[in-house]
């Protein structure tokens, strides 16, 4: 079906989505042996520990472009929704058999890899122009995404596309825009501290003394 595309570690499995014949199936391996894919043994008998694989059911075709483990479950971005995949129970394991897929928010996501920063998973929306948080709200019990790009919607345009985090010395998500414009965004969210700044390179880009870009 194709090499996958995006994978994690969760709950001691690899997994991986995002094959270009099955976008919308997620496989996990074996319980502690990441190179084992088998869904049961050879007697056909399927144990706990066995390996995973199911298709999100969101009524279309929807493409899975990146996956993060969060102690609430398997955080899944598709083309169209935020989900989240978990046991039944928070006190028990992914399994073959317990497991259930539900979308947390409707907003989409850019084929662009998802960050973890600090308890929270940042990610860049569908048109590529929002920087959106999701994060476990306890009141609620369950996840909510707000718009970190709220009070600078200028500053993404035309498009984030690739975005990195910093953990140390300053809390800083770096991005790159399809201009080559480097941003930076500096998240301390314990503080509420949500500032966006954007960074020239000085010095000629190239042999015709164009400006200085970022490629990656």
């Amino acid at each position: 079906t194709g090499h996958p595309t995006t994978a994690t570690f969760h709950e001691d499995r690899l997994l991986l989505a995002g094959a270009e014949l099955s976008s919308h199936q997620i496989d996990g391996s074996r319980t502690g042996t990441y190179l084992d894919f088998s869904p049961s043994d050879a007697a056909g008998l399927v144990t706990d520990s066995h390996a995973i694989s199911f298709v999100l059911q969101s009524g279309t075709i929807d493409r899975v472009f990146w996956l993060q483990s969060d102690e609430k479950g398997l955080l899944v971005g598709t083309a169209s929704n935020e989900w989240l995949v978990r046991p039944s129970s928070t006190l028990e394991a992914l399994t073959p058999s317990n497991r259930t897929a539900k979308p947390s928010s409707s907003y989409g996501s850019q084929d662009t890899p998802a960050i973890r920063a600090g308890n929270a998973t940042l990610y860049v929306q569908r048109a590529g122009r929002k920087l959106r948080e999701l994060a476990y709200v306890f009141e609620s019990d369950g996840f909510r995404s707000p718009e970190m790009t709220v009070l600078s919607e200028h500053i993404t345009r035309p498009q984030l596309m690739e975005i990195i985090y910093q953990q140390h010395p300053q809390s800083i998500l770096w991005g790159r825009r399809s201009d080559g414009v480097l941003l930076g965004f500096t998240y301390i969210r314990d503080q509420n501290v949500l500032a966006w700044h954007r960074h020239s390179l000085s010095g000629p880009g190239n042999v015709s003394g164009g400006p200085a870009i970022v490629e990656s």
